[in-house]
């Protein structure tokens, strides 16, 4: 059974940890980087608000699992690169992404824009560490055969284990992404497809 709600009605309550999904980290942060949060974020960012904003004795928290780390930090360099070779004076092209990935590893990560980039993004995260729980995807808790027999078709596998993660701890899972159609996992979002599920449950 679907448990999707709508986050423009919800408030942080004490001692509850939230999942924000990596999407959702990437426009909290994108301030960082001078980019404009997309509108659609903004019921997001307004909830993460309230939970930063709260005070440290109701508890509240945000998991920060080892896959949404990586993610994160991982979409934050990409974005750093192509940002990099949008400005060189010289314009690189490449045959294919194999060549693309060797420039990568043998010129970007020697540059100071990618040691600056990379720095920027874990300074960010680590700004969020008295909000944040870290934690191992915690694999061992669960079935391998229930992981990776028959995974869904509709969404990436690193969600689909997400999606495993929050309904383990049963912590609300914070997502725009349409794809989290997922049952038995309380989702909070403001994506009209997902609640749409929502409503098709109750009538």
């Amino acid at each position: 059974m679907y448990n999707i709600t709508d986050i423009q009605k919800q408030t942080p309550q004490s001692g509850v940890r939230y999942l924000f999904d990596t999407n959702i980290w990437m426009e909290i942060l994108s301030p960082y980087y001078d980019h404009e949060p997309d509108p659609d974020y903004n019921p997001y960012i307004n909830f993460h608000d309230r939970i930063v904003g709260s005070s440290q004795k109701d508890g509240i928290k945000i998991l920060m699992p080892a896959i949404v780390m990586s993610e994160l930090i991982g979409k934050h360099v990409a974005i750093g690169f192509d940002e990099y070779l949008n400005n060189l004076k010289i314009k690189v092209t490449f045959e294919g992404a194999k060549e693309r990935k060797k420039y990568f590893k043998e010129t970007y990560r020697k540059t100071d824009h990618y040691l600056g980039r990379l720095k920027g993004i874990c300074d960010s995260i680590k700004d969020y560490y008295r909000h944040l729980d870290f934690l191992s995807d915690n694999l061992q808790s669960f079935k391998l055969s229930d992981i990776l027999k028959n995974p869904p078709l509709h969404m990436e596998f690193n969600d689909h284990l997400l999606a495993r993660i929050a309904g383990f701890y049963q912590c609300p899972l914070i997502t725009h992404d349409g794809d989290f159609s997922v049952e038995d996992v309380p989702i909070f979002t403001a994506n009209r497809q997902l609640l749409s599920l929502a409503k098709a449950v109750k009538v």
